[in-house]
This record gives structure tokens, C-alpha cells and sequence, in this order.
């Protein structure tokens, strides 16, 4: 198998692969406690940010719409597999074709994952 081959691979199997915050028990609970601080809100405690994550929703089929709270959802998870405490600094916009998600339309939000002092 040729090189290029063999990437092709790795990638389709990578994408077919268990998603960890749903499977583990660890993962879910973390992602259960992480707070979303709204734009506009203040955080509750002092913070450490750890790392910026994001979160997509996406409308696959024409007619479709993407849902802010789902992508907002994402950010929760990415940012629970980080063992953060919340998302602060969020901003979400709405967008339009994502080729790379295979999306007619999107809602794209990122933040800032934190831990609490």
C-alpha cells in the first residue's frame, strides 16, 4: 500500500471513532459540572484559562437550521475532556457553508476553557 494510501486510511478510521465523552465514565461527569459563563456574565470565581476549544452545530440537509445551544454543548465536552471548570470569553456566530463539517449552514462557538483558582 502506498503512502498516501495508508493515510487515507488512518484518517477514515480515525473519524469512525468512539467518542469518549459519551463512552467514558470520567469524561461525562466532567463534562456534566463545566459552566458556561455567557457573554456578558461574570464568572462566579478567579480562573486560569487552560486552552481555547470550540463547538460547531451544524444543518446537514437543506431546510435544516443549526442550534446555538448544541454548539454551546460542544464546548462543554471539548472542554470537559480538559478537566476545566467552565467556558469563559464565549462568542458563537452563525455561518454559512462548512465544507470541512459538510454543513449547509453552521453555528460556530468558541471559548476559553478555565480552571477555577
Amino acid at each position: 500500500m502506498k503512502h498516501g494510501h495508508l493515510a487515507c486510511v488512518i484518517l477514515i478510521a480515525a473519524g469512525c471513532a468512539t467518542n469518549t465523552a459519551t463512552v467514558d465514565p470520567v469524561i461525562r461527569r466532567q463534562t456534566a459540572a463545566v459552566l458556561i459563563v455567557q457573554p456578558g456574565e461574570k464568572a462566579p470565581r478567579d480562573f486560569t484559562i487552560i486552552k481555547e476549544v470550540s463547538g460547531v452545530s451544524c444543518a446537514r440537509q437543506v431546510g435544516s437550521s443549526p442550534a446555538i445551544d448544541e454548539a454551546k454543548e460542544m464546548l462543554r465536552v471539548e472542554a470537559g475532556k480538559l478537566a476545566a471548570d467552565a467556558v469563559v470569553n464565549v462568542a458563537c456566530e452563525a455561518t454559512g457553508v462548512n465544507w470541512s463539517k459538510n454543513c449547509w449552514k453552521s453555528i460556530i462557538c468558541r471559548g476559553d476553557a478555565a480552571k477555577w483558582k
